[in-house]
């Protein structure tokens, strides 16, 4: 099942440039999976570790939940508590995401994809488009760079060397989804919500859609 045009129209707000604060990221992602349209009839694919209650959550809003993970202690734990619901778990490495063959219309990732260091990343990132299907949905979260006071240079490319847990700008999130072939990308800077006087921390939320280019 693919998607139509309309399943992001009511996605338009996210252009608009104001940091929105949530409680936590999760929860706004928790509020655009119940909005999708045609949800019900659809395959959603979990990257990285899950608690059961998210998990419980997917397994109630699609046809199919694939949990992909590379290692999580609390693992047979989850398991256990899912146990009723028809989940599946996969043990697989973040630069391995294709070799099963499946495809899904939805794969959400937050904040797994930033574990990749920042060489490997957008080998990773075409990664998430070919698994999905013509159409289906990458939903993932990273953490947000500072905005800088000044202009500085911003090297795009992977000859900054090895930067660990990447800490991404608007503009190379964009850069990087678009060069791995995504289309009709969305990105939306979210702050945690944090005690009076702290600055809570940043997250950067992005749709995109595996589209051909025609």
């Amino acid at each position: 099942m693919t998607w139509g045009p309309d399943d992001w129209s009511w996605w338009a707000g996210s252009e608009r440039k104001e940091c929105l604060t949530v409680p936590a990221p999760f929860d706004f992602v928790h509020q655009i999976l119940s909005n999708l349209p045609g949800r019900l009839g659809k395959t959603i694919a979990h990257l990285g570790s899950a608690d059961a209650a998210t998990l419980q959550f997917l397994a109630s809003n699609f046809a199919r939940v694939i949990a992909i993970h590379d290692t999580s202690p609390g693992l047979s734990r989850t398991r256990h508590a899912c146990a009723e619901l028809g989940i599946e778990f996969r043990r697989r490495a973040l630069g391995d995401l294709g070799s099963s063959g499946d495809r899904f219309d939805v794969l959400l990732a937050v904040d797994a994809l930033a574990r990749a260091e920042i060489v490997g990343l957008d080998a990773i990132v075409a990664q998430t488009r070919s698994s999905l299907v013509e159409g289906g949905l990458l939903l993932a979260t990273f953490p947000a760079a500072p905005h800088a006071p000044v202009a500085y240079e911003m090297r795009l490319r992977d000859t900054e060397g090895r930067r660990p847990s990447p800490r991404l700008h608007e503009i190379e999130l964009q850069y990087r989804l678009r060069r791995a072939g995504y289309r009709g990308v969305r990105i939306r800077r979210l702050r945690e919500t944090a005690e009076p006087g702290a600055a809570g921390q940043e997250s950067l939320l992005c749709m995109a859609v595996r589209r051909a280019n025609n």
